[in-house]
């Protein structure tokens, strides 16, 4: 829902369904779809404090669910974030943040979380704070969880992706950091003052643009196995995509096309707004 506030959630595999319970007040549960494992009722009172009830961004990992749980008073979030497990004996829940208190029945928290999503096996999460938005990456398989910036500008992008390769992610602050697609740590991050488009990634390396000013920088080839490569220096561009062929398509006051041994301008139509909206067909 447009709220976070999710009444039902399935699993990659179809599982477990998370499920909430409006019959006299919400109470959230877990369910094991196959009936090999019995209900885990999330929040009843030995876990978490009566009046506890609101949840909201639920996601699972394979068999696990996280989710924020507290509640929200005038339109601020107080929640700590938690992971859900399935047992025989009944499962389990694990206050993964801690601001609350990691004894049970668990309070509310002092988090406020405004976004958050699974990025390999880490949820990353933005919270408000004092009017900032910080990232907090968090480990629910180890319950470790680190605060990654503190002044974060505008939320998370993910890159663009071809021929299945997972796409990296984006933060800007006072500086960009560059974060893996597929386990979420931090790839790189630029000076103060520099910034990067959103990454295209490919089966054999990703592409991005580096701005160096405002007016200056270089389309940038990185590949998983660390080494990079960098372009001339143009003029900015607004955005770079990988086609399916593997070649890059630059676009910028031109719009420009690099393959090995190629290096053409393509012939678009000027329009007051352009945007690529794929790279499958080329």
């Amino acid at each position: 829902e447009g709220t976070g506030h999710a009444n039902f959630l399935l699993n990659q595999d179809g599982s477990r369904l998370f499920y909430l319970d409006s019959t006299i007040s919400d109470e959230t549960f877990l369910m094991d779809t196959t009936g090999a494992l019995p209900t885990l009722h999330i929040t009843e009172d030995t876990i978490f404090q009566p009046t506890i009830g609101v949840h909201i961004l639920p996601a699972f990992i394979a068999g696990s669910l996280v989710v924020a749980i507290g509640n929200t008073i005038n339109g601020v979030h107080l929640m700590d974030w938690f992971k859900a497990d399935m047992t025989p004996t009944g499962g389990t829940v694990t206050n993964l943040t801690g601001t609350g208190s990691m004894l049970k029945p668990y309070p509310v928290g002092a988090l406020h979380p405004t976004q958050g999503a699974m990025v390999g096996n880490t949820l990353l999460t933005t919270n408000q704070a004092a009017g900032t938005q910080t990232l907090r990456a968090i480990q629910p398989a180890t319950g470790q969880s680190t605060v990654m910036m503190t002044d974060l500008e505008t939320v998370p992008v993910a890159g663009s992706t071809i021929n299945g390769a997972v796409p990296d992610v984006i933060v800007n602050g006072a500086s960009t950091s560059l974060l893996s697609g597929t386990t979420g740590s931090v790839v790189g991050t630029l000076p103060t003052g520099m910034f990067l488009t959103p990454p295209a990634a490919g089966p054999a390396y990703s592409a991005t643009f580096i701005n160096l000013t405002p007016s200056l920088g270089m389309v940038t080839l990185y590949s998983p196995d660390g080494a990079v490569a960098a372009m001339p220096l143009q003029d900015t561009v607004q955005q770079v995509v990988q086609t399916k062929t593997g070649a890059i398509v630059v676009q910028g006051a031109t719009t420009k096309l690099f393959a090995p041994g190629v290096h053409a301008q393509l012939a678009v139509p000027a329009t007051p707004i352009a945007a690529i909206v794929s790279g499958a067909g080329g």
